[in-house]
């Protein structure tokens, strides 16, 4: 029987709940990244091959499979999404260099795929052409090149594979196949694992970078290599970012866009091909919602859903209809909005939209829109309609948020 003036445990418990759900439906997460950038840890594409986790919990891969990173034994490539069997409660996905990564609710995370540099965290260097736990626990987000950020989820972070720059972060140069923890680096919401460097954005919006910095990629002014953690000089209130290839961009929390790094082909948006060394923030464009990098493109996200893209473009990654390169950022593709987040790969980029469903353009090798093809397209292509993303707001979007 209930003391007079109490609440029973349940109806606490309930009642936390909705607020947090609440806050996960509103614009923002609780760590102050709007909610499409955190949305973003929901689907992932890398070199022709892409994965996703849907509103069950279930991974899907899809695209190129020389290494095992579609997860489904020697077996050709994928065209279709593929439903990895005995994977459940997937919050968050990853793709790295030739490999693939899934994080459940519980924090365990599983891996496969190629595995030379020990970045699968498995304590061995041998590839996997099916999902195998990994030695990393109590996580919520992982990032991925040939070396692996791991994110737990009391904002440290834990790394394992390739190291020949520092990309680790340990203070060495030496690769390890078994996960260790960064020393002095916490308080961290987001990590982001570019060509031998890393990211890491702390909850109090600062930028922390190590790693390889031949073009300037970390952000501090010159092109020395770091091997532990340094805080990017210039940049604060920042609530996202993203760093796939040899550039970065970062979100501030007035929903401008900062960019540096390699320039090559546009990709840093400033009119120009010429590297910045440290970042620079960008004009003409309207505040935005996430960020997303591929190897030599760009794009963004404005209110609305509406998606805008800058960079290398000769596989139609763009989604501008032609295969020009970009040095400014533009609407593109053109006349789309509804989207809910973005990503990118090396050749292609996939968009999310409200529903759930799932868009592609650019470069189809290897079968990586995974619309049953390898027809590339300069312009969004729908993936296989059965396959579907927790839609933004949902109750399932949310308790996968939530629950990570």
């Amino acid at each position: 029987m209930l003391r007079t003036g109490t609440t029973p445990r349940f109806a606490i418990r309930a009642i936390a709940l909705l607020g947090l759900l609440l806050c996960f439906c509103s614009t923002s997460n609780a760590s102050g990244a709007p909610l499409a950038s955190a949305y973003k840890r929901f689907i992932a594409a890398e070199n022709a091959f892409s994965l996703a986790c849907d509103t069950t919990g279930a991974a899907w891969t899809w695209g190129w499979n020389n290494s095992g990173q579609i997860g489904r034994g020697v077996n050709p490539d994928q065209l279709v999404p593929y439903k990895i069997p005995g994977l459940s409660g997937v919050v968050a996905v990853a793709a790295g260099y030739s490999a693939s990564m899934a994080v459940t609710s519980g924090g365990s995370v599983f891996g496969w795929g190629l595995n030379g540099s020990g970045q699968l965290g498995t304590g061995e260097t041998g590839s996997h052409w099916s999902p195998v736990p990994t030695g990393f626990t109590n996580i919520k987000a992982v990032s991925m090149y040939t070396h692996t950020l791991a994110l737990a989820k009391d904002g440290t972070v834990w790394v394992s594979g390739a190291n020949g720059n520092g990309q680790l972060g340990l203070g060495t140069t030496d690769s390890r196949s078994t996960p260790a923890q960064i020393p002095g680096l916490s308080g961290v919401q987001a990590v982001e694992a570019g060509i031998g460097f890393s990211l890491a954005l702390k909850t109090d919006g600062t930028v922390w970078a190590w790693g390889y910095n031949f073009a300037g990629q970390l952000g501090l002014g010159d092109t020395g290599d770091r091997w532990s953690p340094i805080q990017i000089p210039g940049l604060s209130g920042v609530v996202a970012i993203s760093a796939i290839g040899s550039h970065c961009l970062a979100l501030d929390n007035q929903g401008a866009v900062w960019a540096w790094g390699l320039n090559d082909n546009g990709q840093l948006g400033t009119g120009d091909t010429s590297p910045r060394y440290s970042p620079v923030k960008l004009n003409g464009l309207p505040p935005m919602q996430a960020v997303a990098t591929g190897n030599y493109h760009s794009m963004a996200l404005a209110a609305g859903g509406v998606p805008w893209a800058w960079g290398g473009n000769s596989g139609g990654q763009l989604g501008t209809g032609d295969y020009n390169n970009r040095t400014v950022p533009v609407q593109s593709p053109p006349g789309k909005s509804g989207y809910a987040t973005l990503t990118a790969g090396v050749g292609h980029s996939l968009a999310v939209d409200n529903a759930g469903g799932v868009w592609a353009w650019g470069t189809n090798a290897h079968g990586c829109f995974g619309d049953g093809g390898t027809n590339s397209s300069p312009s969004p292509v729908r993936t296989l309609s059965t396959l579907r993303l927790p839609s933004p707001g949902s109750t399932a979007a949310s308790m996968l948020l939530l629950g990570n």
